[in-house]
């Protein structure tokens, strides 16, 4: 959801428009299940759930 949000951005018609709909995807996303699981194993060192990866992550 994060690249869709960054993508759309060049499209998007002020500055204030690009970060509300940052702060709804932000708010979205609390609400998911991965989140959750990705919270609960952070304290532990738990490996992320399926689908989160360090591979999935843009390099610089």
């Amino acid at each position: 959801m994060t690249r869709e949000v960054m993508w759309s951005q060049p499209e998007i018609p002020s500055l204030q428009a690009g970060i509300d709909l940052e702060n709804r995807t932000q708010i979205t996303t609390t609400f998911t299940q991965d989140q959750r699981e990705a919270v609960a194993a952070f304290p532990s060192a738990v490996p992320p759930p399926s689908g989160m990866s360090d591979r999935s992550l843009p390099t610089c």
